[in-house]
């Protein structure tokens, strides 16, 4: 990575300690991105969004509390400028689809969600 460019600021959203500290850890050990916090539910994680201003979310879909899609919803609105990465094991469909119309504008049409449920590839455009 050039000197002249600025890491990329994340921001880890996982209610699970042993799943967020992991994750802060091994994006931290990436020499072009900077950990900036990390955040147990999405409400801090809207507060911290705000007074860290990352460039990337990885947000947690299942929180208890305020869970992933209010955040990202709230994330949407007040601060769009920054870019939300799904973090999930959800395996149903009907979990996933109403993130990914959500986020959909950040992404490719031609992105794909693998579910675990079955391994099958499906594209990220249903609601």
């Amino acid at each position: 990575m050039s000197d002249s460019l600025a890491p990329i600021r994340v921001l880890v959203v996982d209610d699970q300690r042993v799943t967020r500290e992991g994750l802060m850890l091994l994006v931290g050990l990436n020499a072009g991105m900077e950990v900036v916090g990390g955040a147990a539910d999405g409400a801090e994680a809207v507060a911290m969004a705000h007074e860290h201003r990352p460039d990337v979310v990885l947000m947690d879909l299942a929180m208890p509390g305020t869970d992933g899609l209010a955040a990202t919803r709230t994330l949407r609105e007040e601060a769009p400028q920054i870019a939300v990465l799904v973090l999930t094991t959800y395996a149903d469909d009907r979990s996933v689809f109403p993130h990914c119309e959500l986020v959909r504008r950040d992404i490719s049409p031609r992105t794909r969600v693998r579910t675990r449920s079955n391994g099958r590839s499906v594209p990220c455009t249903r609601a």
